[in-house]
């Protein structure tokens, strides 16, 4: 059986490795002591030969692309916070990059440019007011938006995804409060509850 490195035996002794067929075992404070000094010789030859380090990333990502994907997200997920610091960051020093990936984008996808950027301004007001609902799924606020486009394109009336219950009177911005009503009828609404609609609006009635 192949020993790994930080195998405890039965008297305490933890495994460091194997030279020549000889195996070395360290007490733990030892162990502890040698994988430290490890460690920052690792960080201080990382900060050394960032050049490498960067070419090497490139190429595993590259080499493998879906595990590369995975990791990411893995991140992004634990590291919400520091993953949005470090975009605004990247956009401030690259503002020309910013500005040709969003024409990029708009040329390969403007409807879906736009439905991007409307999630985006409705996210941000609904931190402004503090009603974001942890739960929300944004993949149904976005079904949503692309409904908009449909009825557009089928009656050539406007719609918009709009809240049931405003977030001005304490509604939250959750897919449960959110449904798609033409345009006119949201500029009416405004921050007014249902009762602001046409009677034909209420499920419960027929125009």
């Amino acid at each position: 059986m192949k020993l790994k490195r930080g195998t405890v035996r039965e008297d305490g002794m933890v495994f460091m490795h194997m030279v020549r067929g000889k195996e070395y075992w360290a007490t733990p404070e030892k162990y502890a002591e040698l994988k430290n000094r490890d460690k920052k010789a690792h960080v201080d030859w990382r900060s050394e030969n960032k050049e490498i380090v960067s070419q090497r990333n490139k190429a595993w990502r590259e080499a493998n692309p879906e595990k590369a994907r995975d990791n990411l997200r893995k991140w992004i997920s634990k590291n919400r916070e520091r993953s949005n610091q470090h975009k605004r960051e990247w956009n401030k020093r690259n503002p020309n990059k910013v500005k040709l990936t969003i024409q990029k984008r708009k040329e390969k996808d403007l409807d879906g440019y736009n439905t991007m950027k409307r999630m985006a301004s409705a996210k941000r007001r609904a931190i402004k007011f503090e009603r974001l609902h942890p739960n929300h799924d944004f993949e149904i606020e976005r079904v949503l938006s692309e409904q908009c486009k449909s009825l557009y394109n089928r009656f050539g009336i406007k719609f918009e995804v709009d809240h049931i219950v405003p977030l001005a009177e304490g509604g939250w911005h959750h897919h449960l409060n959110l449904h798609v009503i033409p345009m006119a009828w949201n500029r009416r609404k405004h921050t007014k509850g249902l009762e602001s609609l046409p009677e034909c609006w209420n499920p419960l009635v027929r125009c």
